[in-house]
């Protein structure tokens, strides 16, 4: 989407991601900690994106990025040519 991004155009993403690897390994702990491993191989069995790198890639090309955090795993990652 970035390739055909015209200047001061807009991609906005709403999705399920998770800020880092870090992060995402801290709710595994979690789910695992109260009994829900079935809840985290169902969201294991998904991808997720690594808000961090994305973000660092659309910066590389020259974008600028905004972020919302809804709940839980769900953002709004906003980037601006």
């Amino acid at each position: 989407m970035l390739k055909y991004l015209k200047p001061k155009g807009t991609i906005i993403i709403a999705d399920l991601m998770f800020l880092n690897e870090t992060e995402r390994m801290k709710q595994k702990e979690y789910y695992m900690n109260i009994g829900r491993k079935d809840l985290w191989e169902i969201i294991s069995d998904e991808y997720y994106t690594d808000i961090e790198e994305l973000k660092k890639y659309a910066e590389s090309l020259g974008c600028r990025v905004k972020l919302k955090h809804i709940v839980n795993f769900t953002w709004i990652f906003e980037i601006e040519k």
